[in-house]
């Protein structure tokens, strides 16, 4: 069994430019330095703190692979760019005053003019030329809905991370209908940091900081059920691997039922099944309960068979076990 446990993985819709009537007609950096200077949880560039191994409270693991990871902090309206090191941890480099859905965040249908909570992934780049003016220098499409967003029949799409028109420097912190909203300057600051594909976007309501050592506690768990499951697939021990999954799992085209039964008839045509993971990104998932995302590379060998690619995979703990609720590719 080949396994390598590298890092943690983990989007946004169209914009308009009246700002909601409830919102105080501040700009964002007003609005941002006073969120920022009260909050001594979230070092910043250049503050000792930075040389702390810290990582987000939430963020367990960001696999080798990933330099960069952006962080939208709903609440205080702030899109954080972090950077991994050395050692796995990630450091600030950047806060940048950002504007989000009228109505707020935790999106769940289509045109409730809220910006989405979760793990997303940056999956494409729209460059100026393709565009309107208003969506300014750029846009960054995210995976909303993703696949707990279908699971919770979430709706709703076109959610991106975008710039200003021409001539506009900022917005109120909530004058989007979803998207995730910055300046051009530091939009097109970011085009060396971003992978398409890659890149991910976590949006949450609040954002702080834990130690290293933290997450790789809190990320124990997980990898030795991982690892178990992982083992018990390539042993060929349908019912210890099936086990893993839980009652409610759903691939959005299987339930429970159909998937053990799927397995089970696969498997018996199989010799052996040889399977490598690597670039493992590992997230509590924000706004929900005992819920972990896991990505990773995938090397699939078998007798009859061979795939390479991503995964995903959600687990939810279910009467004291973390259990897979979903797995599909990514």
């Amino acid at each position: 069994m080949k396994f390598l446990l590298w890092g943690v993985c983990l989007a946004m819709t169209s914009v308009s430019l009246q700002a909601e009537e409830a919102q105080p007609s501040q700009n964002l950096l007003s609005y941002n330095q006073a969120s920022l200077s009260v909050d001594s949880r979230r070092p910043v560039a250049g503050d000792a703190a930075t040389a702390e191994l810290n990582m987000p409270a939430g963020a367990l693991q960001l696999a080798r692979s990933h330099d960069y990871l952006l962080w939208a902090e709903t609440k205080a309206a702030t899109l954080h760019l972090l950077q991994r090191n050395a050692a796995g941890a990630l450091q600030p480099v950047k806060s940048i005053p950002m504007s989000i859905g009228k109505a707020g965040y935790g999106k769940s249908e289509e045109g409730d003019k809220r910006t989405p909570i979760g793990v997303y992934r940056i999956t494409s780049f729209l460059s100026e030329s393709q565009l309107d003016d208003f969506y300014g220098s750029g846009a960054y499409p995210i995976d909303y809905p993703n696949a707990l967003d279908k699971r919770l029949k979430r709706t709703g799409h076109g959610i991106w991370l975008h710039g200003l028109p021409q001539g506009i420097d900022s917005r109120p912190p909530r004058d989007s209908d979803g998207c995730v909203v910055i300046n051009n300057a530091d939009l097109d600051g970011l085009a060396g940091q971003i992978k398409t594909g890659d890149t991910y976007l976590v949006i949450s309501e609040n954002f702080e900081w834990q130690s290293l050592a933290s997450s790789k506690q809190q990320l124990q768990p997980i990898k030795a059920h991982f690892e178990r499951w992982l083992a018990a697939w390539q042993s060929l021990d349908n019912d210890t691997y099936l086990d893993y999954y839980a009652q409610d799992f759903n691939n959005l085209e299987k339930g429970k039922r159909a998937w053990d039964s799927y397995k089970r008839r696969i498997h018996k045509n199989k010799r052996f099944i040889d399977v490598s993971i690597s670039d493992l990104s590992v997230f509590t998932y924000p706004g929900e309960d005992n819920l972990i995302t896991v990505r990773y590379y995938q090397s699939y060998k078998s007798s009859n068979y061979q795939w390479q690619g991503w995964k995903e995979q959600l687990w939810g703990l279910r009467d004291g076990e973390w259990k897979i609720v979903y797995e599909g590719d990514a």
